[in-house]
C-alpha cells in the first residue's frame, strides 16, 4: 500500500495572495466596481473561483454577472498565475524529503484546474504524481470525491493518505473524508490556526516530522 500526502495549493504550498488579488481587482475595475486590499481578499479565498468573484462583488449583483466576470477571472488569471507567486521558504526541500522517505505526493486545490496544473508544472516540474484543481462535473472542496479519486488513482487508502492544507475548508474536507490532516500556520487564515481543536505546525521541518509519526506500515 503507497503511503500518500495530499496538499493544498494556495496558501499551502505557494503564496498566491498577490496574484489573486491583482486579478481581482483588475476584473473589478473593468467593471467599475470597488477594488480590495490583498488582505481583504485574503479573507475570500479557499471556495473556489466563482466564491471569490462572489465576495468581492458588491452586494446584490446578479448571478449573470458573477457568471461573467467569473469566466474574465479564470481567463485573466491563465495568463497572469505566475507573475508575483512564489512558493514558501522551504518547500521544496520538503518535498525531495518527503520523496526520499517514499511517500507519493499530489495537490487537490479549488482553484480551477487549468490553472492548477499551469501552476504545477511552472514551480513543481516532476515532483507530483498527481494535481488535481476544480474541474467541472466535480464538487468543490469540503466534499471530499477528488480527494478519494486521488487515492485510488495512486494506489492508497484513506488509513496511509494524509492532507495538509492552510484553512477550515481544508480541515472539514479531511474529516469528510476520514483522513488524518495538519493545517500549515503560514497560510491565508492566521485566526485559525489560534483555534485549539485544530492540529497545526509552524514549520516544514515540522512537518515533515508529523508526517513521519503518521506512516503506518
Amino acid at each position: 500500500m503507497n503511503h500518500l500526502v495530499i496538499f493544498d495549493l494556495d496558501g499551502t504550498l505557494l503564496n498566491t495572495l498577490k496574484d489573486l488579488a491583482q486579478t481581482t481587482n483588475v476584473i473589478l475595475t473593468r467593471h467599475g466596481y470597488p477594488t480590495h486590499t490583498e488582505e481583504e481578499v485574503m479573507k475570500m479565498i479557499g471556495n473556489g473561483n466563482r466564491m471569490l468573484v462572489k465576495r468581492a462583488c458588491p452586494e446584490g449583483t446578479s448571478d449573470e454577472i458573477i457568471d461573467q466576470l467569473t469566466e474574465e477571472y479564470i481567463t485573466y488569471y491563465l495568463h497572469h498565475c505566475c507573475d508575483i507567486t512564489e512558493p514558501y521558504p522551504h518547500i521544496h526541500e520538503m518535498l525531495h524529503e518527503l520523496k526520499k522517505h517514499g511517500f507519493r505526493l499530489a495537490v487537490l486545490s479549488n482553484k480551477v484546474h487549468s490553472a492548477t496544473a499551469e501552476i504545477i508544472e511552472h514551480y513543481f516540474p516532476g515532483i507530483f504524481d498527481v494535481a488535481y484543481g476544480h474541474r467541472e462535473g466535480h464538487p468543490h472542496k469540503p466534499d471530499p470525491e477528488s480527494l478519494f479519486e486521488i487515492i485510488e488513482e495512486l494506489g492508497s487508502d484513506t488509513g496511509h493518505s494524509l492532507y495538509i492544507g492552510d484553512s477550515k475548508v481544508d480541515a472539514t474536507t479531511s474529516i469528510n473524508a476520514g483522513l488524518k490532516y495538519c493545517l500549515v500556520s503560514w497560510g491565508f487564515v492566521p485566526d485559525l490556526y489560534k483555534d485549539p481543536q485544530y492540529p497545526v505546525v509552524h514549520s516544514t521541518k515540522e512537518l515533515v516530522q508529523w508526517i513521519l509519526t503518521q506512516k503506518q506500515d
